[in-house]
């Protein structure tokens, strides 16, 4: 039975609309990636689209809104930052390698975003250019981890280790000259069955990260993990002394519109969270609500609550993360609108196209 979120086909054929009739001269490239384009999406997927601008005018087209529920994003991204996916420095290495690509201005943009993805093949094969990179994502990591040990509360404490176990799993996936072809969804079925060359015991601490119960056993797995990495990997582990907690104060005057756009951007991933604790899919639940946790601390600089997300994990109990983040969700957006925010939120295509956007 066909499970994909049916507004997805309409929309991209809106988005090549747009581009055509609106943006012809002013955009290089439109490209769509994730789900929509590798099969693993659900009726609550999103369609993930970036473009790379040709003029100024060309980033009025970024756009963040909301129909029937699902959350859509599409978003600039400049020839620089597609060079820098492509030579390994982000992690967003689909962008580049797993793309449909929707539209092209020239033959030269084509030809150019093409050379982009076979420069990308040609890092990958590149042991040293590899190792330059494992090495300064090995660094961040434990540098995440130096401020992970100044932490007490559980939701920053898993925050910090999320990123330390995404981090270190694009380590093992570098270092078989390889990535994570489907994101975040199947990173921990790739590790399982996809890299012949990964540390002794990597796995099973990236699960145990994952299911720590507490915050000693969660500080105690990632240090495993990242001493089983750099002995595999030759990396040299340095943790630095952890410096005091740096509370995350609440700036004193919101922005509501910002923190409204915000909204639109991150539903998505409350969606997912949704869909992983409804399918008992725990590892990829946390990674989410990992993802999330780090949106909303960020979003406390423009005004956004403190929200803690994270507390109410458990792999035993799906249920504790999902309610925790309708709850967190239904006080977002009524903060937003009680504010004056305006939430770009329709309740189907057809009324999505008479906004124009």
């Amino acid at each position: 039975m066909k499970t994909e979120n049916p507004i997805n086909d309409k929309l991209v054929s809106w988005i090549e609309d747009k581009v055509k009739t609106k943006y012809r001269d002013d955009i290089s490239m439109v490209l769509i990636y994730g789900s929509y384009v590798n099969g693993t999406a659900n009726a609550m997927s999103d369609v993930d689209c970036y473009y790379i601008p040709k003029t100024d005018r060309g980033y009025e087209m970024a756009v963040d809104f909301i129909i029937n529920g699902v959350g859509y994003d599409i978003f600039p991204m400049t020839w620089d930052r597609v060079e820098n996916i492509a030579a390994l420095k982000e992690v967003l290495l689909p962008c580049v390698g797993d793309v449909r690509i929707l539209y092209y201005n020239s033959d030269e943009d084509l030809e150019r975003f093409r050379q982009l993805q076979i420069k990308m093949q040609n890092y990958l094969k590149d042991t040293d250019h590899i190792r330059t990179i494992i090495g300064e994502k090995f660094a961040f990591a434990c540098d995440l981890y130096s401020e992970m040990k100044a932490h007490t509360d559980t939701s920053s404490v898993r925050k910090f280790s999320g990123y330390i176990i995404m981090t270190l799993a694009d380590i093992v996936a570098l270092y078989n000259h390889d990535y994570f072809h489907f994101g975040l969804k199947k990173q921990l079925e790739d590790l399982q069955t996809k890299f012949q060359d990964i540390p002794k015991d990597f796995i099973d601490e990236y699960i145990r990260v994952i299911q720590s119960p507490d915050n000693a056993s969660c500080k105690e797995h990632c240090f495993e993990l990242l001493k089983i990495t750099a002995d595999h990997t030759g990396l040299d582990l340095q943790i630095r002394e952890a410096e005091s907690e740096k509370p995350i104060s609440e700036n004193a005057h919101p922005d509501f519109q910002w923190l409204a756009g915000l909204y639109e951007e991150i539903s998505s991933t409350f969606n997912k969270i949704y869909v992983c604790c409804e399918n008992g899919n725990y590892a990829l639940a946390f990674l989410s609500a990992v993802c999330l946790q780090n949106e909303l601390d960020d979003a406390m600089a423009c005004g956004g609550k403190k929200y803690d997300l994270l507390d109410a994990y458990s792999h035993t109990e799906l249920n504790r993360l999902s309610d925790r983040a309708k709850e967190i969700e239904a006080d977002y957006v009524q903060r937003v609108l009680d504010g004056g925010g305006k939430i770009k939120r329709f309740d189907s295509f057809e009324e999505f196209l008479k906004a124009d956007l």
